[in-house]
């Protein structure tokens, strides 16, 4: 499928179009298996989210918690770690003893 249509209909195809609408009308067309996400301002409310900070994919639940890390931490391995936590305990602070990336 191309990116626009080269005018099908007509006899010269000198009169190019979108192949689709540029409109959202009742639903969002999306690739299969996708989702979609909200950014909200820093210090809004406390939700679920995933923040990527220094080579670090953090993972913070609804308190504000890091309840999962994946990737390199420099003062704990020299190769990329994952690490998730039960819910309630802070992988830097409960599991690690270390302080979170800023």
């Amino acid at each position: 499928m191309a990116l626009h249509s080269v005018d099908k209909d007509g006899n010269t195809r000198g009169n190019p179009s979108p192949n689709t609408h540029d409109t959202t009308e009742d639903t969002v067309r999306m690739a299969h298996q996708t989702f979609s996400t909200t950014l909200a301002a820093q210090g809004t409310v406390q939700t679920t989210r995933i923040v990527h900070r220094n080579n670090v994919i953090l993972y913070y639940d609804d308190q504000g918690r890091i309840i999962g890390v994946d990737g390199f931490i420099p003062s704990l391995a020299a190769y990329p770690v994952k690490i998730i936590a039960k819910y309630g305990y802070d992988v830097y602070t409960d599991i690690l003893g270390i302080s979170p990336p800023s």
